[in-house]
């Protein structure tokens, strides 16, 4: 069969360009098996696989590097889901209340039109000290002055309980208020550790024979003692002018410290593990007396006007205090209290984003046989140094430096952040810059809701750079953070 003379042409045409690429193509390919065949480390090109006994001219074969990507993931997994939860939760109550202002209802429920009465039901919760729930009655204008009374009852089982009232005389002799409060107390769950700011440390850890010198420094051992006592309280307050005023304040109280039986609490007694005739006033009736003179300067104020002013937003509030404790029954006890607390109020942006600092001190003056160990002044809490167990350290001095930045999340919601630094020391001669090292941190974070007049809720989370979780709920109760006993 004969073939067109242009198909042939065509056809050899074709023919070397296969030709050409295919010659080229199988080179390339050539190169590319000899780009990866394997090479011999210390060998020459083209010399092959080495001889047995030549180790350093050996094929080896590249390993993956382990992948541990996954580590970060897990050490955060469990705090990302708490951030996550709560937040969620926070989120859910501020739609709840910016839909419903469930705040306005629960207040307009419990108090009347004027909101000058009330009657209205109070819970906490802490962390080592359970739950307690309680009432309160309050009437804010009894006489058209506002003259204000207050009755209270809290119940957290037999071991833990409150109740109290009080009255005061509002604007009735302004420039002078008065107040009287009686009430009665119990508390099985008191706290004391020692004096010092040592670490804890178990009974069983201890290289000291026991029981221990509750007078001297030594290790923090956690233990426990119960105090029952009614007291009254007498207190004048008289505005000097200039946002200063001067407070009178005159205690009588009569209570036993004690123990109880060995098989209350998984916490040994204070008298099981420190000599009882080294704690002073235990298990014994005392009876005394505590008269305080204070001096205040108070410029707080809520910049803004859907803020209460028990959340201030600027100024500052500052008091000093000195006081004479006297032991009215035998052994007749006799000491000196004296302390300072500046708390400044920054408003860092529209009234609702607000720095608050503290610098707070206090001491205990007298021989330290003369001053009950209940009396010492303590840090640790819910309000003093947060991130540590209520009472955790006691001293002849304490002093304590607080940071806590607050910012809003939704209408009647508000967020903070705080940061606590504190140092108990067992006698004076121990106040040094060198013991400053050992200072204890707490840190956290909380929510408060509140309304216009009062704040309503606040749920705080702490821990500290010794460890452990606290937490702290209260409702419809306040915190007096100028306290000074």
């Amino acid at each position: 069969m004969r073939v067109p003379f242009g198909l042939a042409r065509a056809a050899g045409a074709a023919c070397a360009v296969w030709a050409v690429t295919g010659s080229t193509g199988a080179a390339a390919q050539v190169g590319a098996l000899a780009s990866t065949a394997p090479t011999f480390a210390g060998c020459g090109e083209g010399e092959g696989p080495p001889p047995p006994d030549q180790a350093d001219c050996v094929a080896r074969e590249g390993t993956e590097p382990p992948d541990f990507s996954w580590a970060p993931r897990a050490v955060l997994a469990v705090p990302r889901l708490a951030f996550r939860t709560t937040t969620e939760v926070l989120m859910l109550g501020a739609r709840l209340e910016d839909d419903y202002h469930v705040s306005k209802h629960v207040e307009d429920f419990f108090f009347n039109d004027a909101r000058t009465f009330g009657v209205y039901p109070a819970f906490a919760y802490g962390t080592g000290i359970g739950a307690g729930v309680g009432m309160a009655l309050v009437h804010k204008d009894l006489a058209g002055h506002r003259e204000g009374l207050r009755l209270r009852a809290a119940y957290a089982g037999p071991y833990r309980q409150l109740y109290d009232a009080k009255v005061h005389s509002g604007r009735l002799w302004s420039p002078l208020r008065s107040a009287l409060l009686v009430g009665y107390r119990r508390d099985d769950s008191k706290r004391f550790y020692g004096l010092g700011n040592a670490d804890t440390a178990h009974v069983s850890e201890l290289m000291e024979p026991l029981p221990l010198d509750a007078q001297q420094p030594g290790p923090a051992v956690h233990t426990q003692f119960r105090v029952e006592q009614v007291h009254a309280n007498a207190a004048l307050d008289l505005a000097l002018g200039g946002n200063f005023s001067t407070g009178v304040l005159h205690m009588w109280r009569a209570r036993r410290i004690s123990s109880g039986s060995p098989d209350e609490y998984d916490s040994p007694w204070s008298d099981e593990v420190f000599a009882p005739e080294s704690l002073v006033g235990f298990d014994r009736e005392l009876v005394d007396t505590y008269s305080e003179l204070a001096l205040t300067w108070d410029t707080r104020r809520a910049v803004r006007a859907d803020m209460p002013r028990a959340l201030p937003g600027a100024g500052w509030r500052a008091r000093v205090w000195t006081g004479l404790q006297a032991g009215v029954s035998d052994p007749h006890l006799t000491f000196g209290r004296a302390g300072f607390d500046l708390q400044p109020f920054i408003d860092l942006y529209r009234g609702d984003r607000i720095l608050h600092l503290r610098l707070r001190g206090a001491t205990a003056l007298g021989a330290v046989d003369r001053i009950p160990f209940v009396d010492m002044p303590s840090l640790g809490g819910s309000q003093l140094l947060r991130g540590y167990n209520t009472d955790r350290h006691r001293g002849r001095a304490t002093l304590l430096a607080s940071a806590e930045y607050r910012y809003p999340v939704q209408e009647s919601i508000a967020a903070y952040v705080f940061t606590d630094a504190g140092q108990a020391w067992p006698g004076f001669e121990d106040v040094t810059l060198e013991s400053l090292a050992d200072v204890r941190v707490g840190f956290g974070a909380g929510v408060q809701i509140y309304s216009t007049r009062t704040a309503l809720l606040r749920a705080q989370l702490a821990t500290s750079i010794d460890g452990g979780v606290f937490v702290d709920l209260k409702v419809n109760t306040s915190d007096d953070f100028g306290s000074t006993y």
